[in-house]
């Protein structure tokens, strides 16, 4: 009978009594054939025709059990036992009419097992994608040749593409094929963001999912600044840059991280593999490279560090002016263009702070007999006359960059009526500083504690530089004294300058641990006995020389071990020089022993 046909029913007894009607439908529909997940063999599971009974065997017909698909068509069953990889499930979905759909099969096989090593850290730059992406799957012993291994890569917006893999024979000896995936040409690149690598053989159960970002974008150029032995470096937030710095043939690296805002910073000095000095690093070239977290390097940012540092505020030319009409007792000097100048006025009776600024020219003057002067320091035009060297002036400059002098001391000399200046003391702090002498100047600079780099030390010049390893430039040979105090301490030699330390006018020096002759200049002549590198140098009698092939280095008596010192990453020659050691770089300055 055809689907849906009605068949009706009575039954009629010999009596000719008569039942009433039954009524059947014909069904004739077969079920759809259902579906079944790919499994490993733990639990079966798919979709058939609603509260349908659907039955599960092998190819050998041997029973494996049945289950009822729910009124949604779902159904599951979990064997008392797992079935073995490579068993084919048959599932046959029966109606309620006794109706059989068209078998459905399946064979049992395992999820495999992945690594993908360039996303061991989460991510996948574009360094380790521009060979595609690299998957290690697992042969098992049960696998066979023709089986075929599908690795998938999931990404943004739907992004997917599937590289298939047939196995080989020598993939099972093996015991392992790795596959690359590579986006063909029309799906583009990968996409950015987060995405994941799975695979599975043959359509079967996919494998744990390997997440990892996609991060093919390098990170921004750094920006580099210098101030004082401070090393600045504004990036992106996360990164980590490499510093690396070289001088005279030497490399030296360090490492910094970002902060949250992308700002890092290095102590130019100490923040390396070896500690350096000041005449080092005015001779190095930096360079900073950026990686972000997902191992992208930016551009290289490179900076040479003795020209990107801030020369000092500095203050000099002082003077006084003096005249009658009107009363003028005029301090006057010099400094920057329009900077801020604090200066406090000391007397026996009291201390007072004034605030000056200096014209367009870096030209300031105060006349302390000024009625507001004379107001704020409770003082009369006699008072302050009568002072004589019992007046005294403390100050500091500002720029207009915000940058800060030294504290300058200035004292006052009488003699009679005649009142001039007197000591000029330039002051540093406890910390690194850069210092520098004035030109037309004599000044005593007292460094202080610190790294400390000071400059233009000329004529009538003083230097005590204190505790730590500084760096003095001299300009002239007739500065008066400069003690290196305790540390390691350097002498600079500016501009090509000749030092013959026997020289009638020469200053002298103490407590030096090295002389450096210069870069980039003239040359320079340096000429000593062995006495006098006695002299200058601390208890060690050791004298390091450094420079360049244009340099010349005098010693007479001097003789040359033919023994060398690696010190820093730096070779020196050994010289016996009478009861000194002369260490002088190699291949570097001329000797003439």
């Amino acid at each position: 009978l055809p689907d849906s046909t009605v068949v009706n029913v009575v039954a009629k007894d010999a009596s000719g009594n008569q039942s009433p009607v039954a009524s059947v439908t014909v069904d004739a529909i077969v079920p759809g054939a259902p579906v079944i997940n790919p499994t490993e063999g733990h639990t079966l599971s798919g979709t058939a025709e609603a509260n349908s009974t659907v039955v599960l065997t092998d190819t050998n017909n041997n029973p494996i059990g049945q289950t009822t698909a729910d009124a949604e068509g779902n159904w599951t069953f979990t064997p008392s036992t797992p079935l073995l990889e490579g068993t084919q499930v048959v599932a046959v979905a029966k109606d309620a009419s006794g109706n059989i759909s068209p078998p459905s099969t399946v064979t049992v096989l395992l999820a495999p097992t992945i690594t993908v090593p360039e996303a061991s850290d989460g991510w996948l730059n574009a360094q380790e994608l521009s060979d595609g992406i690299q998957v290690n799957v697992t042969v098992r012993p049960g696998m066979t040749v023709g089986q075929v291994i599908n690795v998938t890569f999931s990404g943004q917006n739907g992004y997917e593409i599937t590289t298939p893999h047939t196995v080989t024979a020598e993939d099972i000896a093996a015991g392992s094929v790795t596959i690359t995936v590579i986006p063909p040409a029309e799906m583009g690149p990968f996409p950015q963001g987060a995405g994941s690598i799975s695979a599975n053989i043959d359509g079967g159960p996919a494998s744990a999912a390997v997440d990892a970002t996609v991060d093919t974008l390098p990170p921004a150029t750094p920006v580099l600044s210098v101030i004082g032995t401070e090393l600045g470096i504004l990036g992106d937030a996360g990164s980590t840059f490499t510093v690396t710095l070289k001088f005279g043939g030497v490399t030296h690296t360090a490492t910094v991280t970002a902060d949250g805002s992308g700002k890092g910073s290095l102590d130019l000095l100490t923040g390396f593999d070896s500690t350096l000095t000041w005449d080092q690093l005015l001779n190095a070239q930096l360079s900073v490279t950026g990686t972000d977290p997902a191992g992208n390097n930016s551009n290289v940012a490179s900076i040479g560090v003795g020209e990107n540092i801030p020369q000092p505020v500095t203050i000099g030319n002082f003077g006084l002016d003096f005249a009658l009409f009107p009363p003028t007792f005029g301090f006057s000097g010099t400094t920057s263009p329009n900077a801020i100048i604090a200066l406090t006025v000391k007397t026996p009776a009291g201390d007072v702070s004034l605030s000056l600024t200096a014209d367009a020219n870096g030209h300031f003057s105060l006349n302390i007999l000024s009625p507001d002067v004379l107001n704020e320091l409770n003082l009369t035009i006699q008072e302050i006359l009568n002072l004589g060297d019992q007046l005294s002036f403390d100050l500091t400059a500002t720029d207009t960059n915000g940058n800060i002098s030294a504290d300058y001391g200035i004292g006052l000399s009488a003699s009679g009526v005649t009142v001039s200046l007197g000591e000029i003391e330039i002051n540093g702090t406890a910390g690194n500083d850069v210092l520098s002498g004035a030109d037309g100047m004599s000044e005593h600079i007292s460094a202080g504690a610190g790294d400390d780099l000071i400059l233009h030390v000329g004529t009538g010049d003083q230097v005590s530089a204190g505790d730590g390893n500084d760096t003095i430039e001299i300009v002239q040979t007739n500065f008066t004294s400069i003690d290196g105090g305790t540390g390691f301490d350097t002498l600079l030699l500016a501009d090509g300058i000749n030092l013959d330390y026997n020289s009638p006018g020469t200053g002298t020096l103490a407590n030096i641990e090295r002389i450096d002759m210069g870069t980039g200049d003239t040359g320079s002549n340096l000429t000593l006995t062995a006495s006098e590198v006695v002299a200058i140098t601390d208890g060690n009698d050791t004298l390091q020389i450094t420079g360049e092939a244009n340099d010349t280095l005098h010693v007479a008596g001097a003789v040359n071990t033919g023994a060398t010192q690696q010190i820093e990453g730096i070779t020196y020659d050994v010289y016996s020089f009478g009861n000194a050691t002369l260490l002088i770089e190699e291949n570097t300055v001329k000797v003439e022993a």
